[in-house]
């Protein structure tokens, strides 16, 4: 049909008296889908305030890579949290966090280590200290916005953690209570925020992080960070270089609990001196997870009259 002759005819179209009330009824419904269609923005915050306690998981996996070695070093530690939020002070929820399980395993070519604080024939070893932590008690300050203003650590891990570890423990549950932003959030929003989970010693290392919301609907938000990570330090004759630094979390925004959490930091050494160049690359891995409500107690109901013999 020639150009002028389709004009013609959607002129006559819109001026059609029985025709303009549909033309105007298509344009509304396209507005509204164009409408449903745009994201919606929802609260994310880690919801602590009055709320019940809950269970949590936090895993922390090591991986040593060197290419002159047949067996890699690894290392693996599994802890179990009950959670029990208290009072609200000041924007800060305390949040009172018991270990009830702890596991550990490493592997090296020399040596394999098995513990586990539920088996007292589990093969503890060096790690004997680390049954006394078991139904010990952290005690975190933290705020809506995953912010941990405080961490007071169990006397038993006082004198290690001061030799060894470092006190600030806010890094190691930096993984599930992620960094959340104070206004709400769509799917493709992102936010800036600083995360303690790495550093030399616990908690010495504010980390820049970039956050993305990838999708915030139907009480589930879906996370990915970025880590700004420094790379390690150097040395003579070696580089150091850092590959990955990123992790993803899914948030239930209904009750404000961290479902899933994971964070990744790969970092390559490489030796210049000597022709070979070898090469060793290492792995750190935090995982978090929501764990399944506790069982209630259920209660029998007698028979009117007591029960019977």
């Amino acid at each position: 049909m020639p150009l002028c002759v389709q004009t013609r005819v959607r002129a006559a179209i819109i001026r059609a008296p029985m025709l303009r009330p549909l033309v105007s009824i298509a344009f509304v419904v396209a507005a509204l889908a164009g409408q449903e269609d745009a994201p919606t923005p929802a609260k994310l915050r880690h919801g602590l305030e009055g709320a019940e306690p809950y269970r949590f998981a936090i895993e922390v996996g090591t991986r040593l890579s060197h290419e002159s070695q047949k067996q890699d070093t690894s290392m693996r530690f599994a802890m179990q949290f009950r959670a029990e939020p208290g009072a609200t002070r000041e924007g800060a929820t305390t949040v009172s966090c018991t270990l009830e399980s702890l596991i550990v395993h490493a592997d090296s070519p020399n040596t394999t280590i098995r513990f586990d604080s539920a088996d007292v024939k589990s093969d503890s070893g060096p790690l004997q200290r680390l049954r006394d932590l078991k139904g010990a008690t952290f005690v975190l300050a933290i705020e809506p916005t995953g912010t941990i203003r405080s961490a007071e650590i169990p006397s038993p891990l006082a004198k290690l953690a001061d030799e060894h570890l470092g006190s600030d423990f806010r890094s190691l549950f930096a993984t599930y209570f992620l960094p959340l932003p104070d206004a709400p959030r769509a799917a493709g929003d992102e936010w800036e925020a600083t995360t303690r989970m790495f550093g030399t010693r616990i908690g010495d290392l504010e980390t820049p992080t970039h956050l993305r919301c990838t999708a915030n609907a139907e009480g589930r938000a879906e996370i990915e960070m970025q880590f700004e990570a420094p790379n390690p330090p150097q040395r003579p004759g070696v580089r150091f270089e850092l590959r990955r630094a990123d992790g993803k979390a899914v948030l239930d925004t209904t009750k404000g609990r961290v479902v899933s959490a994971e964070a990744t930091l790969l970092a390559r050494a490489t030796r210049l001196a000597g022709g070979a160049n070898p090469t060793a690359t290492s792995q750190v891995q935090v995982r978090a997870t929501l764990l399944p409500d506790e069982p209630k107690p259920t209660t029998t109901q007698l028979p009117e009259g007591g029960a019977k013999n």
